[in-house]
């Protein structure tokens, strides 16, 4: 079995949920005016691409929401809708003819439908990105609220995720696990070709001969423990 090098590794000694550690900041100091250069046009070329990426989600957003929902942003925040489109864009989701996730069309959709609902500027010019970390608030009010405490105090996505926790957890909410139909479909169907395809099994073929007895036993145990988990959420599914 393959086990990441230790120049990967390292990277998540310098860089945790995405802000900058006390590793990085002492790099920063020691740095020669070629690397800081060097780095600014990194950063600079990762910023156009995150804004290329974020116009073109919105534009999606806003096209499903027009085409698709008939411009109702209400039934688009809908999580119970049944607008057949929709639902089979979302079975769709993540496949070869639609490499998106499901989770990225629901955010584009619902980011869509926030903009058209919430007469705010300082929320309509808040990056896609801390937008989506606020969705979660479900509220034209609290959104735009928090909208205008993230663009004042310029909070990154760390520290945006930090105040959305602060605000939920001051109204007695605890951040949930929102499961949805489409949801555990697409993660069950990768899970599905993760580890049932031909090239896996090839490959456990060929990690079979390389394996102690041991460890084909607690592979092979936990693979029936799986297939046991699975067998009681399919009977549950089908029981009326």
């Amino acid at each position: 079995m393959a086990f990441p090098s230790t120049e990967c590794s390292s990277i998540d000694a310098i860089v945790s949920n995405g802000e900058p550690t006390s590793v990085d900041t002492v790099g920063m100091a020691t740095m020669t005016s070629e690397q800081r250069k060097l780095l600014e046009e990194a950063v600079r070329r990762g910023a156009d691409i995150a804004s290329g990426v974020e116009t073109k989600i919105v534009r999606y957003g806003r096209w499903l929401l027009a085409s698709v929902f008939g411009g109702n942003p209400s039934e688009a925040l809908d999580p119970k809708t049944r607008n057949a489109v929709w639902l089979a864009l979302v079975r769709r989701a993540g496949g070869p003819k639609l490499p998106m996730s499901s989770r990225m069309l629901s955010v584009a959709l619902r980011i869509a439908a926030w903009d058209r609902c919430i007469d705010d500027v300082t929320w309509r010019s808040l990056d896609a990105g801390r937008k989506e970390l606020l969705l979660p608030l479900h509220d034209a009010e609290l959104l735009a609220r928090a909208a205008h405490h993230v663009s004042k105090f310029d909070l990154t996505h760390a520290k945006t995720t930090e105040y959305l926790a602060e605000l939920r957890a001051a109204e007695g909410r605890r951040p949930v696990s929102r499961m949805t139909a489409p949801i555990l479909i697409a993660r069950i169907k990768r899970f599905r070709t993760g580890v049932a395809s031909r090239a896996i099994l090839k490959k456990v073929r060929r990690l079979r001969e390389s394996l102690e007895p041991a460890q084909r036993t607690a592979l092979a145990e936990e693979i029936d423990r799986v297939r046991a988990d699975l067998v009681s959420l399919s009977r549950l599914l089908r029981t009326r």
